[in-house]
C-alpha cells in the first residue's frame, strides 16, 4: 500500500471519519460528563457540610485529570479497533488512504481531541454551577487550573500523571488492535491482573529483607510508582518511600520510552495486518 502522506486527502478522510464515527465518542463523551457531574455535587455537599468551616478549597484538577484520562481509554478503545478488522477498516474503498495518515487520525482522536473536548466541558460546567457556590459561601476559593494538582506536592505527582496520560492510551491502542471485541474490558483485565502480581511479588520481595515486621504495607500496585512502606515492629512503625539514584532516568522510561515502544508495536501490527 502508499505509505505517502497527502495533507488534502487526510483532511477528506478526517471529515469522513468524523461525520460517520460521532456517535460514540459522543457517548463516551456523556459518561465522562456524568463523572464531572457527581465531583460538582460531592463539591456541593462537601461546602455545604455542618463542619465546614471556611477555609476549605474547590480543586477541580483531580476529577479533570481522571475524566481526561477515563475519555482517552474510551476513544483508543473504539477509534483503534478499526484497525484489528479489515472489514471494518478506517479507510474505506471510496477513499483510500495511507497508513501514516490512518495512523495519525486515530491518535488525534485518541488523545488531543478527547482532550480538549473534556477540557472544555469541566469548565463549561463548573463556570456554570460556580455562581451557585458563591452565592452560599462568597469566600469560597474555587481553582480551576490544572496546575493546582501539582501545587504543594512532589514532582513525582507530574511525573505519574504522565505515565497515565502517554502510556495509558498506548496500552489500550495496542489493546485495541490485537484483542478486538470487548477489547477496553480484555485489555482493563490485563491491567488489574498484572497489577495485582506486581503487588504480591513486591510485597514477597520486600519481606526477604524486613522478615521480622508483624506489618507491612506499600504502595500500589504500579510498577512506576516508588514503593512506600510503613512496617511495623515490635518497638514502633518504621515508615520510608524507597528511593533510587536512578529515579529520573526511570521516570523517563515511563514517560517516554514505554510510550513510544507501545506506539511502534502498535504501528508495526497495523502494518503486519495490512501486508
Amino acid at each position: 500500500m502508499n505509505n505517502t502522506f497527502d495533507l488534502r486527502r487526510f483532511g477528506l478522510y478526517a471529515r469522513k471519519e468524523l461525520s460517520e464515527n460521532w456517535k460514540p465518542m459522543a457517548l463516551s463523551m456523556v459518561a465522562v460528563t456524568v463523572i464531572i457531574c457527581h465531583h460538582i455535587y460531592q463539591e456541593w455537599q462537601s461546602v455545604h457540610d455542618i463542619n465546614y468551616k471556611g477555609n476549605y478549597t474547590v480543586k477541580i484538577a483531580s476529577s479533570l485529570g481522571v475524566c481526561v484520562i477515563l475519555g482517552i481509554l474510551l476513544a483508543s478503545s473504539f477509534v483503534w479497533k478499526a484497525f484489528s478488522d479489515k472489514k471494518d477498516t478506517f479507510a474505506a474503498l471510496t477513499l483510500p488512504v495511507s497508513l501514516p495518515e490512518r495512523f495519525l487520525l486515530a491518535w488525534l482522536i485518541a488523545i488531543p481531541i478527547p482532550t480538549i473536548v473534556v477540557s472544555a466541558i469541566s469548565q463549561i460546567l463548573w463556570r456554570i454551577v460556580t455562581p451557585f457556590f458563591l452565592r452560599d459561601f462568597p469566600d469560597l476559593v474555587i481553582k480551576y487550573s490544572i496546575n493546582s494538582l501539582a501545587h504543594g506536592s512532589s514532582s513525582q505527582l507530574d511525573a505519574y500523571g504522565l505515565v497515565l496520560f502517554f502510556g495509558g492510551p498506548a496500552l489500550f491502542m495496542l489493546g485495541a488492535v490485537t484483542l478486538g471485541r470487548l477489547n477496553f474490558l480484555k485489555t482493563l483485565g490485563i491491567v488489574i491482573a498484572v497489577s495485582f502480581a506486581f503487588y504480591w511479588a513486591q510485597n514477597n520481595y520486600l519481606h526477604i529483607f524486613f522478615p521480622s515486621a508483624f506489618e507491612l504495607q506499600t504502595s500500589p500496585p504500579f510498577p512506576f510508582i516508588a514503593p512506600s512502606i510503613q512496617i511495623q515492629f515490635s518497638k514502633g512503625i518504621f515508615s520510608n518511600t524507597l528511593n533510587s539514584t536512578f529515579e529520573n532516568v526511570y521516570r523517563m522510561w515511563w514517560v517516554i520510552g514505554v510510550p513510544l515502544l507501545l506506539h511502534v508495536i502498535t504501528y508495526l501490527k497495523i502494518k503486519e495486518k495490512e501486508v
